[in-house]
Parts: structure tokens; sequence; C-alpha cells
């Protein structure tokens, strides 16, 4: 009976542990996917270690990283800082509690002790005892420790610590996966490698057998272990503040978009309304106009924002507003576009991810164009969506070769921290939808090409 009520409890520790997890980072939909980092989490949450025994952590470490790169869906940077956080917490937490426990069984191991009699006596029989005074005093420490564990008292510590974090974070309301730009997960990489080395070389690297030696210096370590776990608790907090605060100004931006199509397109209509108003005088005046008159009059009626301004590029809102709200800029700046878009109505993609795609390649190409005279500005784009394939080709000319880095495009302004994340969140945007973007640059044309996959 004990032992399925363990269990159960395992698999409740297990299924706490992975639903943590998911808050900030899906698992991928297949079933096999699901299965196979559940047991990737059972692993991590349920595994036992001790101080001075290096070879669980050793094996767990690359199995949970596997498990995290393999079933988990995001950028390899979110993968790796979630990986390396909940292996520095599980691990951390693990070792206090069940080192803990041997130190308990053996400090108390006496045989006069009755918190120890009351656990041992049901044990003596499987241990090859009949009575107590039969155990010797060197396997009374042994025999109270595996009371302890046939108790489960470590499951049970386990299953507490997890319902906590998992309700906190709970709380927190966090519905959607961490999405951060990709300068910002590479600083949660490293920061998340203090934790994570801390319990690696406490559990790790400590005398082997040293929780059984009563000599042996271990109040150092039982020490620093529960700081390391406070620490990745806190930085996964950190992680969960930024990204709410990320998508704060993602939603600002999409509204600022909005808001200024909403603006272009009221002035439009008060245009319309206007030369409807006008339309009688605007006759009058043509009726008494010669033949050449009329038409460069016509011509000139013609060419007016009225007649000319087109609101309506593609049935997508959201996709409509992004590049509306672009036009004032591009007739500001003097750039000659041609652009054709295809976009049905409604498309398997957030509006966030939308507007972080399509603002940044627009952004960064008049950016570009700004550089150049008036008579050289172009941007040609072309988008289309069909068959759960979105594809977006957007080319403007560069007044000179783009700077890389580790095969990465970076920005060429002098404060490199505050700047170059347009095409960074293309790429995060890209990634998060499996596809691939690709840049080039020849004869002075900046090329770029991104293809997403959406779901029908």
């Amino acid at each position: 009976m004990m032992t399925l009520v363990g269990h159960a409890v395992r698999l409740l520790l297990s299924f706490l542990f992975m639903n943590t997890v998911q808050r900030f980072l899906p698992v991928k939909g297949k079933w096999f996917w699901q299965l196979l980092f559940f047991l990737s989490c059972w692993l991590g949450a349920n595994t036992v270690i001790l101080i001075g025994d290096p070879w669980n952590i050793i094996l767990i470490l690359p199995v949970f990283l596997v498990g995290f790169f393999l079933c988990c869906e995001g950028t390899i940077a979110a993968k790796l800082t979630m990986g390396l956080i909940f292996f520095a917490i599980s691990i951390s937490l693990s070792a206090v509690i069940d080192t803990g426990i041997h130190l308990i069984g053996y400090y108390l191991g006496d045989v006069g002790n009755p918190v120890m009699l009351r656990l041992v006596l049901p044990q003596l029989e499987e241990m090859g005892f009949s009575t107590i005074e039969a155990v010797p005093l060197g396997d009374f420490a042994a025999l109270s420790i595996f009371s302890l564990n046939r108790l489960g008292v470590q499951v049970w510590l386990r299953l507490i610590a997890w319902a906590v974090i998992w309700l906190f974070f709970r709380k927190l309301k966090l519905t959607e996966a961490a999405e951060l730009s990709p300068q910002i997960w590479r600083l949660v990489d490293v920061l998340a490698l203090f934790p994570t080395v801390t319990v690696f070389a406490m559990v790790a690297l400590q005398t082997f057998g040293m929780v059984l030696d009563a000599n042996a210096s271990f109040l150092p370590t039982m020490t620093i272990l529960p700081f390391a776990f406070l620490s990745s608790l806190g930085l996964l907090y950190a992680v969960s503040v930024l990204v709410r605060h990320e998508k704060l100004e993602k939603q600002q931006a999409l509204w600022q978009i909005r808001a200024g199509y909403y603006s272009l397109l009221e002035q439009t209509q008060q245009q319309v309304r206007y030369l409807r108003h006008d339309m009688a005088n605007h006759l009058h005046t043509m009726d008494v106009l010669d033949n050449d008159g009329m038409r460069a009059y016509l011509r000139e009626l013609l060419a007016s924002p009225v007649m000319t301004g087109n609101l309506r590029v593609c049935d997508n809102d959201i996709v409509n507003a992004i590049i509306t709200s672009k036009t004032i800029r591009l007739e500001e700046e003097g750039i000659q576009t041609e652009i054709e878009v295809d976009i049905p109505k409604k498309l398997a993609m957030a509006d966030i991810d939308l507007c972080a795609l399509f603002a940044n390649a627009l952004d960064n190409a008049i950016e570009a164009c700004g550089k150049l005279p008036i008579d050289q500005r172009f941007i040609r784009m072309s988008t289309v969506a069909d068959k759960g394939l979105l594809m977006l080709r957007l080319e403007n000319p560069a007044a000179k070769a783009p700077i890389t880095k580790d095969g990465q495009i970076v920005t060429s302004k002098k404060n490199q921290a505050a700047h170059g994340f347009g095409l960074a969140s293309i790429r995060d945007v890209v990634e998060k939808y499996d596809g691939t973007m690709e840049t080039d640059y020849r004869e002075g044309i900046f090329l770029l090409t991104c293809t997403m996959m959406t779901p029908v």
C-alpha cells in the first residue's frame, strides 16, 4: 500500500514539475514528446541526490538538458536558460532533502532513541534481525536511514516544495511561453550558470561518503545549497517579470500602430467628405474650362491624396495597419515602394508576432534608405501566406554591407547594447514558427527572406 502511495506521490510531483516548466516553455504537441519530457521531469524531480555522490548528478545533467532541447519549443537560448535554472532548483532541493534525511538518520541512530526505535522496529525482520538488541551499533544508523526512506519522507518533502513553487508561479498567471530578446536571454544564461555551477560543485566535488562521516564538515555545503535554490527561484521570477514587461512593450507598439492607422483612416474619410462637399464646385469649375484646362484640372484632382490613397493592402487587419501606418514615413523619406501582400484575414500567428515581423523589417529598410540620396531610395516587399506557409521577401538598397559577428548581423551604431534588436526580433519570430531567415547583400542591395510555418 505504501509503495502505491509513493508511486502516486511521485507521479504528482513529476506533474507539478512539468507544469511549472510549461509556464515558461511550451512542450511540443505530439504525445511522444509530452511523454519523453514527463520522463525527463520524473528523473529530475525524483532522483536521489546525496552530497559526496557525484554519479547521479553527472548522469542527470545531460539527460535533463537533452529533454529540454528535444521536447520544448522556443529558441536555443531560452531552452538552455530554463534547463539550467530548473536543474539548479531540482538538484539543490533534492540534495538538501536527501542528505538531510541521511544526516538525521545517522545522528539520531542511537539504540536508545525513542523516535528511531519506533521507526526501526517494523524493519528488523527485513534486515534479518530478531530483536533490537541484536542490531550492531554500526548497523543501527543504516537501519534508521532505511526506515526513513521506507516512509517516503523525501518524496513528501519534495512534493510539498514543488506544490509551493507551482502555486507561486500559477498565481503570476503566465499564460504564454517566455519570449525575450536574444540579448536578454544571453544575460540570463550567464546568471543561471552561477547557481548551476555552485550546486554541481557542492554535490559532485565533495569527498565521497562524507555524509556518513561524523567528523566531516558538511555544514558549509548544507548552508550554500539553500541559497543556490533560492537564487534560482529568484532568477525564475525575474524571467517572469521580464517576460511580462516585454509583452507589455510589444502590446503598446501594436496599439500605437493601430492608433496611427485609424488616425490616417479618419483623415482620409474627412478628405472624402470634403471632396463630396466640394464636388459641385469642382464640376462648375470644369464646366467653364476648355479641354486642355479641364484635363489639367482633372489630373490635379486625381493626384490629390484622397484619390490616390489606398489604406487597404491586404485582408489581414494587423498587417494592413502596420504597412499603412508606415505610409506617411515612407512619403516623408521620399522612398519609392513596391508592395505586394497576399495574406488572409485570419492567420495562425499572434498579432504581436506579426507586428514584430513586419514593423521591424520595414523600419530596418527605411533606416537603411535614409542613409542614401533620395533618388536611390526604394523598398520592394512581397508577402504571401498559402498552404501553411508565410513567406516574406524584402529588398532595399544599403550604403554598405552589414556587419556580421559569429554569423549574425549586428548593429553598426556605437551603442550596441541599446540597438540592434530589429533583425534579432525577426529571427525570434521566425524560429518560434519553425521557419528560416536568410539575409544577403549584393551590389548595394540588402535582401531579407523569411519563411515560417503557419498552421491552417
